[in-house]
């Protein structure tokens, strides 16, 4: 009696061991996951930003003709 009571206990014990190992697996990719969705957020947010700034317009023609020399100046 006294021994199969202790293979129970043993046995208790490598399935409590189990769980909290298993359970430290998985806060450790829960960790990671969190971390990445952070990252992923970040460049979302400079993607964003990066699409709001108004893009440089160019002169058009008189843009063109005044870098070859040709505008005429208004007074």
């Amino acid at each position: 009696m006294k021994e199969a009571a202790q293979q129970r206990a043993a046995r208790a014990k490598k399935a409590m061991a189990a769980r909290k190992e298993a359970e430290k697996e998985r806060q450790k990719r829960e960790a990671i996951l969190a971390k990445q969705k952070a990252l992923a957020e970040k460049a979302a947010k400079e993607d964003r930003k990066a699409e709001k700034k108004p893009k440089k317009k160019s002169g058009g023609h008189r843009g063109f003709w005044s870098f070859l020399g040709f505008h005429k100046k208004k007074k």
